[in-house]
This record gives structure tokens, C-alpha cells and sequence, in this order.
């Protein structure tokens, strides 16, 4: 017996008088949109197709490496925001068919599409998408790209010139660093490497800044540069530009999850981004091979998550060096959050925190071999712990209040901000500022451009925001009497230094994101209002000295669990035995095994 035919999705009629009264289509189009899940899980699930689908059509790569893998991260988050586009289809989708389903059919007649769901109705109702509609969907949704602070290059590429002076020689461990935090992890580890007659050199873009504990000298990338590597580059940026020109029908074919079409709003990233870093990724690759026949025997990063270290990476593993990354900063198990964490899989050697960080870690789309991965402690917390140690908390209290004007006998409530905590700035700030004899300090974050905005306070006589310099973070953390965080590292930081911590998440968006660390799982407080807050601030200002020995068994049970080992201060020493322990070889790979 046949089967029976499903029922076709419906179509406009023909005839424009046959047209019903099409309006609730769009109402209810909006109100199946608005109870659509957000299934994020799905989302980066889509979004890690979307990143590489281009490279079915184009497919690139160099001395074994696929350049697609090297972009993924980026085109997932930064630079094309497909993530983002992901879950838009997803949800568009969803919407559509449940009001097609319904039997409701929409009126194309004098109705521009404003969203992507209202396209992709039209599309199921009436066929693919028309240039109006795409022209729609691009005012819409302008290019990622095109939002403020966008930063289009890692580093400028400019060939060296017979004039310039030879570059200093890179050998024994290379270590990558393409943000002044890494050196937080980086530099006790470089320390103890040398300790053990390493030699021990650093990369880095741009001419960044390096902290005194990485020895202070670096190579800059750009001088590597030789005039066969920007040809090599700029042979493959024009060989890429008239490939994707050619095969951009392709490209966009695969751009259509679920029958919505995205190639409107992902064209314009998607083509940037490619052409712009694919053939610096190549470069990099090549140097890398080059640096390993020079005398590079280990590379060492912190996070592998820009196109300039995940390029090296890739390198240096196809070449035979062994990788390994010091991580910095926690690692979310939130699908959201992925590309924050960065690609493992071609770490030799992942140094976690804690087995709740290996825990996370192993979850990752892009997750190491299961024997990379090493709980050893985070480094950066042994300089910490020593510091805070031999910091006297009654006389950092009475320096900090000379320099800054403030009365020492005052609660202090240290204020760690994040980028993303921008919408309960004020919040926080209110609700400190509620005690008439709260001192409000304010640590912003070093990835935060400026100082964090505050709604304007009752007392401005009681708020000091520390710009970077002001002092030295340890001792605002010692000085404290609390700290007041959401998801940063400086939670962790200011346990070790004694200090309890208030978790604030006053709004809805931030407290149903994932934070990595759950101190409240300890029995520290968490905020999930203004007026929570309020009080939670109200009893710790009437008496620090018995709230901060009322928390010590959360403080001492949060460490245990979250910085095994915090009381020795070793983990550079752990991570640098773990890192001389790789040697130069062919890596297995698990896709040959």
C-alpha cells in the first residue's frame, strides 16, 4: 500500500482576489517568535557547520592543516557572530512552521519583511527568497563587523626590510602571548623554566606591552616576517579573493539551515573574514614549520582562540612540537560561552585548575586527547597567594586609605567588574552606597575599555574607581573587607586572599548565565537583586571583622575544592615539569588511530 503523502506546507493562491484577510498571519507569526525556545546547545551545534560549510565549497589548507578548523572560533563569535545567526534561524524557523501549520497564510502585498522569521514565512509560503526581501534583511541586520571597537587584524603584516635589524632568535620553549593577562599564568611558569636552564623565549603581536614577570624582552611577530612570507600570503589572499568570487553561488548554497536563509546576514562577515585572515593563518602555519627547524622545541599558550596562536598552534603540532596551554581565566561549560574558552584539541597538554575545570574542558566541542589533560593548579594564584601572605592587612588597609583620602575604620566593598556586567553597575553601586559609612572601591576589568559607568551615586565623596596602576590588585584585595564579583577570575583571586565574596547577578540575563564558578555552593552569598544586596551590604558593614570569620569555613571549603593545592604555591613548578616532559615528536593523532 503507498504511503500517504504528507500535507504540503500552504501557498498564497494564484488569484490576488482569492487572498484572505492575512494580517493574524504576521500577528501570530510574532507571538510564535516570541514562545520559540533558544536552545543553545542547538545553536553552537548549527553555528560550528555554518563555520566550516564555507570550506566545502573552498576547500583550504596548508602543510596537512585545515584552515577552517584555525577560523572556526572566530567566525563563531568575533568576527561573523554566526552563533548568534544560528540561533536566529533556529527560532525563525520554529516560528514559521507554527504558524504555517496553523493554517494562516501571509499577505505578501505591501509588506516588507522586517525580520528574519517574517522572510523565511514568506519564503515557505511563497519560494526562495527575492533580492527585496535579502536588500530587507541586511538593513535589518547590519554586518557584525560594522558595530563599534570592531578590530578587523590581530597585527599588522609589513615585510621586514634589508635595513631592519635581524629579529631576536626564538629556541627551546616559545611562549605565545597575544594579551598582557596571559602573562598572569605565563610568567611563573616561564620563571620556573629558567630556573630549570630552559631557555625560554616570547612571541608577540604588535609590540604588546610585556610584564616584568616574562623577563621584560620579546620577539615581535612582525620582525619573523620575511619579505617569501608576505609574498606567500599575498599569493594565497589573491588566489582565495578570485576562488570565492567564482564559487560564491556554492558558498551560499550552504547557508540555508532549515530552509532560512542566512546568506543575507552572514555574506558580508563571512567574506571579510575569510579573505582577510585564511591567508595570514597559511603565513603563520609556514612560520611555524620554519621557528621548529630553527631550534623551537615546546610552544606555550594560555588561550587558543585567535587566529595568530590557534595558526601557531596548528604549526607547530604538524611539525612535530609539542603544544601546551596554561590556562587563564575559567572555562564555561555554557554552548553560549565556547568560543570565550578557545580550541584545545591540539594541546599535547591542557594545565586545569581543578578536576572541575578538566571536567569542562573534556565537555568542549574542541576538547584535547583525554590524556593531555593535567589538573596542576593555576600559577598565576602561587604569586598571589605568596603576596597576600606576606602583605599585612592593617597596614595596606592604612596605605591604601592615605593615598586615596578615605577613612580606614569604614567597611571597604571592593567592586571587580566584568565587561558583561555593565547593566548592574549602578545597581551595585546603589546599593552599597545605601549604608551611610560604605566605602565603594572599584577594580575594573583590564578588558574593559573605560571606567565602568555608574548611575550617579547619593555620596560621590565614597566611591574610587582604580584605574590600572592605581595599586597593585593584591592589596585591594587584602585591604577589603568584601568583594563584590559575578563570574570573574578575581573571585577566585580574592578567596586567596581572604576577602569572602558577594556573587552579584541582578538581573535576569545575568543570573541565568553561566558563571563557571558556583561559590555559592560553598556557602558564600550571592545577590540576585538590588535590595538583596542592600542587605547583604547592611550586615557585612555593621561588622566586617565577624562576617569575614563567619564565611572562613566557605572561604577554606571553596579553596579546597576550586584551588587544589593553594596552600603550597606550586603550581609553576608542576606545570613547567609537565611541559619539559613533551619532546619534540610526531603527534598521534585520534583520527588515525
Amino acid at each position: 500500500m503507498a504511503r500517504p503523502r504528507s500535507n504540503p506546507l500552504p501557498r498564497v493562491p494564484a488569484s490576488a482576489d482569492a487572498v484572505p484577510t492575512i494580517v493574524p498571519a504576521f500577528t501570530a507569526l510574532g507571538e510564535s517568535l516570541r514562545r520559540a525556545p533558544t536552545d543553545h546547545r542547538a545553536g553552537l551545534s548549527l553555528a560550528r557547520h555554518l563555520a566550516t560549510a564555507w570550506s566545502r565549497a573552498l576547500p583550504l589548507a596548508y602543510r596537512g592543516v585545515e584552515i577552517a578548523a584555525i577560523l572556526r572560533p572566530k567566525l563563531i563569535g568575533y568576527d561573523a557572530g554566526l552563533f548568534t545567526h544560528a540561533v536566529r534561524a533556529l527560532r525563525a524557523s520554529h516560528a514559521a512552521r507554527e504558524v504555517l501549520s496553523s493554517g494562516l497564510v501571509p499577505d505578501p502585498r505591501g509588506h516588507a519583511p522586517d525580520s528574519l522569521a517574517g522572510a523565511h514565512l514568506l519564503d515557505l509560503a511563497l519560494g526562495p527568497s527575492v533580492p527585496a526581501r535579502a536588500a530587507g534583511l541586511r538593513d535589518r541586520y547590519p554586518a557584525h563587523s560594522s558595530r563599534a571597537g570592531f578590530v578587523p587584524r590581530e597585527f599588522e603584516v609589513r615585510p621586514r626590510s634589508l635595513g631592519d635589524a635581524p629579529p631576536r632568535g626564538c629556541r627551546g620553549t616559545l611562549v605565545v602571548l597575544t594579551s598582557p593577562n596571559y602573562a598572569n599564568p605565563l610568567g611563573p611558569v616561564a620563571d620556573a623554566l629558567r630556573r630549570r636552564g630552559e631557555p625560554v623565549s616570547v612571541l608577540r603581536p604588535c609590540g604588546m606591552p610585556v610584564p616584568p614577570s616574562l623577563g621584560g624582552d620579546a620577539t615581535d611577530l612582525e620582525s619573523l616576517l620575511t619579505p617569501d612570507l608576505v609574498a606567500l600570503r599575498d599569493h594565497a589572499s589573491a588566489w582565495i579573493a578570485r576562488a570565492w568570487e567564482d564559487r560564491q553561488g556554492l558558498i551560499a548554497s550552504w547557508y540555508r539551515p532549515l530552509g532560512v536563509d542566512l546568506w543575507p546576514l552572514v555574506e558580508r562577515d563571512l567574506r571579510r573574514a575569510v579573505l582577510g585572515h585564511a591567508p595570514t593563518a597559511l603565513m603563520l602555519i609556514e612560520l611555524a614549520h620554519r621557528l621548529a627547524a630553527g631550534g623551537v622545541r615546546r610552544m606555550v599558550a594560555a588561550r587558543l582562540r585567535r587566529v595568530t596562536e590557534l595558526s601557531l598552534a596548528y604549526g607547530f603540532r604538524a611539525a612535530g612540537v609539542p603544544v601546551s596551554i596554561v590556562i587563564h581565566g575559567h572555562v564555561s561549560a555554557d554552548p553560549a560561552l565556547t568560543t570565550d574558552s578557545g580550541d584545545f584539541s591540539p594541546a599535547d597538554a591542557v594545565c586545569c585548575w581543578n578536576h572541575g575545570q578538566a571536567w569542562a574542558v573534556a565537555g568542549s566541542p574542541d576538547a584535547p586527547h583525554p590524556l593531555a589533560l593535567k589538573v596542576t593548579g593555576n600559577p598565576a594564584f602561587d604569586r598571589l597567594t605568596a603576596d597576600a601572605r606576606a602583605t599585612d592587612r592593617v597596614a595596606a588597609r592604612a596605605e591604601l586609605a592615605r593615598v586615596l583620602h578615605l577613612d580606614p575604620s569604614a567597611p571597604w566593598f571592593l567592586h571587580l567588574t566584568q565587561p558583561i556586567t555593565g547593566e548592574q553597575h549602578g545597581a551595585v553601586a546603589r546599593a552599597v552606597l545605601s549604608h551611610p559609612r560604605a566605602v565603594l572601591l572599584v577594580k575594573p576589568h583590564p578588558a574593559e575599555t573605560r571606567s565602568p559607568d555608574f548611575a550617579p551615586p547619593p555620596a560621590q565623596d565614597r566611591v574610587r574607581v582604580m584605574l590600572p596602576g592605581a595599586a597593585p590588585l593584591h592589596r585591594l584585595l587584602v585591604a577589603a573587607d568584601v568583594s563584590i564579583c559575578y563570574s570573574s577570575t578575581t573571585n577566585l583571586e580574592s578567596l586567596l586572599a581572604g576577602t569572602p565574596v558577594i556573587t552579584a547577578a541582578l538581573t535576569p540575563g545575568l543570573a541565568s548565565r553561566d558563571r563557571s564558578v558556583a561559590l555559592e555552593a560553598f556557602g558564600l552569598p550571592i545577590a540576585l537583586s538590588e535590595s538583596a544586596l542592600a542587605g547583604m551590604v547592611g550586615v557585612a558593614a555593621e561588622d566586617p571583622a565577624a562576617l569575614r570569620a563567619g564565611l572562613e569555613p566557605a572561604v577554606r571549603s571553596a579553596l579546597d575544592h576550586l584551588c587544589p593545592g593553594h596552600g603550597e604555591a606550586r603550581a609553576a613548578d608542576r606545570v613547567a615539569s609537565l611541559i619539559l616532559g613533551l619532546h619534540p615528536r610526531r603527534r598521534w593523532h585520534p583520527a588515525a588511530g
